[in-house]
Order: structure tokens, then C-alpha cells, then sequence
């Protein structure tokens, strides 16, 4: 696998920056330095179990490679020749969730709830012949307000 990254094409006139690994390998070790500098701190653990090192070197690399094929991907579907910073940076986005991920996807649920107790109340209220109570459209107007004040924060929070 690192022979076909290594010798990525680059055409005449054109610049294109080949992968690096001497430079990856640098960061790698500038990483577990940063790892190491951690555990040397006075408050916590002071190394990794042997079982606990395997498992974080797994993750790593299945990780790197998840994140390579999605970089790629991105790039094939823009038919682009190389994969761009830009490529891999979108990539990390798709892998990576954040707790903000999880606040939009409450957010879109519950307001879509809402706004769907909402709307059926506002049928209800539509509907009837008579006068409806005031309790329902109270209601109505409280699950339509929650609802799209969510949803458009949840939307908001994509960004």
C-alpha cells in the first residue's frame, strides 16, 4: 500500500506534492511524544497495559485507513486526479462525530416531533365545526413554536 502512494502521478508541468513518509513517520512519533508527555504527568496513569497499546495502534490504523478510503472516495465522486487537503479534511468531518452532532440529531428529532404533535393539533383545531378550547390551541401553538424553534436550531448546528 505504500509503494502506490508513494508513487503518485504527477504530470509534466503540473505540481503535486507526493506522499511523504518520512515526514508521516515524523509525525507519528511527534504524536506518541505527545502521548508519553501525558502519561508522565504526576495525575493518572502511567503507561498503557500491553493489550491497551495493541488496541490503541489498531484503532490508529484502522482509523488511518477509514479516513484514507473516505478522502479518496471524495475526491473519485469530484473526479479530481488527487486527493486534496481539503478531500481529507471533509473526510475527518464524515468520521468524526462530535457532541455537537448529537445535540443537532436531539434537536431535529424532538422538534420534528413537536412540530408534528403541532401540526396534528392545528388539523384538529381546522377540522372541527365548533369552536375548538382553548387548551388546544394553546397547545398547537406551543408544540408549533417548540417544534421549528428545534428544527431550525437543529439545522443551524449543521453549519
Amino acid at each position: 500500500m505504500t509503494e502506490s502512494i508513494r508513487s503518485a502521478p504527477v504530470r509534466a508541468g503540473e505540481t503535486g506534492n507526493q506522499f511523504d513518509v518520512a515526514a508521516g513517520t515524523q509525525k507519528f512519533h511527534q504524536a506518541l511524544d505527545s502521548v508519553n508527555e501525558e502519561l508522565a504527568r504526576n495525575d493518572g496513569p502511567l503507561a498503557f497495559t500491553e493489550k491497551g497499546a495493541a488496541e490503541l495502534m489498531l484503532a490508529n490504523s484502522r482509523f488511518t485507513r477509514d479516513l484514507a478510503v473516505s478522502a479518496i472516495r471524495l475526491a473519485r465522486v469530484e473526479r479530481m486526479d488527487m486527493v486534496s487537503g481539503a478531500h481529507v479534511e471533509r473526510a475527518v468531518g464524515s468520521l468524526v462525530k462530535t457532541d455537537r452532532d448529537g445535540r443537532r440529531t436531539i434537536c431535529l428529532t424532538l422538534g420534528g416531533v413537536f412540530s408534528g404533535a403541532g401540526v396534528q393539533e392545528f388539523i384538529g383545531v381546522v377540522v372541527k365545526d365548533q369552536h375548538s378550547p382553548k387548551p388546544h390551541v394553546v397547545a398547537m401553538v406551543v408544540l408549533l413554536m417548540l417544534g421549528v424553534g428545534m428544527l431550525v436550531d437543529g439545522l443551524r448546528t449543521a453549519r
